[in-house]
């Protein structure tokens, strides 16, 4: 069962795990919008605050992609940005004020991972992954930008084409 943490600071990205939180422990942080989810991992590679990341089940995290779309892994938003080897924390369930997504990605709609790195967006391109367990409140400006969604547990979906 996932409980708040005495200790946790989102906002903290150390290069050695001084927090002591073991990978994949969960929080629970209270707000005004309802309570939120958040899993502790380590980046392996540079990620930007508010860019959707994939993590394994070593609790390794990259920016989002086509390929780890595909691989369906599980996916959080960064609570803070983090260089290569920092630790973290990535919210995954709740009200997420500020999550990268794609120049005038519609609210309600399926989102996608896109061309860009850690960013989701509503155009399903080529190679694109459709994603689940994300949803846009806003629409989005002229701009890739980040914007509020509500997360519940986001995930690929593996799409096969049974024309081939």
């Amino acid at each position: 069962m996932t409980q708040p943490l005495l200790g946790v600071s989102l906002t903290d990205t150390p290069a050695t795990n001084v927090a002591g939180f073991a990978l994949g422990t969960r929080t629970i942080v209270p707000s005004a919008n309802g309570d939120k989810e958040y899993i502790y991992a380590k980046a392996e590679g540079a990620i930007t605050a508010g860019f959707f990341a994939a993590f394994d089940e070593a609790f390794d995290a990259v920016s989002i992609t086509h390929a780890l779309g595909i691989a369906n892994t599980s996916f959080g938003v960064a609570a803070a940005t983090m260089a290569d080897e920092d630790y973290g924390w990535f919210q995954i369930n709740g009200y997420c004020a500020a999550a990268y997504l794609g120049a005038s990605c519609n609210p309600d709609v399926q989102l996608y991972t896109s061309g860009t790195a850690g960013m989701l967006d509503d155009a399903d391109i080529t190679g694109s992954c459709p994603i689940i367990g994300v949803r846009n409140i806003t629409v989005v400006g002229g701009a890739a930008a980040n914007s509020p969604v509500m997360l519940n547990y986001p995930q690929s979906i593996t799409v096969f084409d049974s024309t081939t």
